[in-house]
């Protein structure tokens, strides 16, 4: 067995007055700031998953224009939806209270 102490992961700790945006704002503020900010923000990309599922939904209106050549072109790259059914048994006074069951999944 060993006993001792040890640091912890460092945490930026920003004053007691001041959240995130403030910090990036005023990174953004420097004369320089496409040098100096750059080192210290990063953008977040992220995939608008709903947006992609609208887009390959199939619809019961014919696609045309960008949204054919939208689909088609994510359809190309191996996008597909996928979804399965689940079982799931909602008793009497649940249904009464409210109170959602979670689904049991059935593969």
């Amino acid at each position: 067995m060993t006993i001792g102490e040890r640091l912890t992961t460092p945490k930026l700790k920003l004053p007691k007055d001041q959240k995130d945006v403030d910090i990036i704002v005023w990174l953004r503020s420097f004369p320089d700031a496409d040098r100096f900010a750059k080192r210290f923000l990063r953008e977040k990309v992220e995939l608008d998953k709903q947006a992609l599922i609208a887009a390959l939904k199939s619809t019961e209106t014919p696609r045309e224009g960008q949204d054919l050549m939208d689909s088609e072109e994510l359809a190309k790259k191996g996008l597909t939806i996928k979804q399965k059914d689940e079982f799931f048994v909602k008793l009497p006074e649940e249904e009464s209270s409210g109170q959602d069951t979670p689904p049991a999944a059935s593969e």
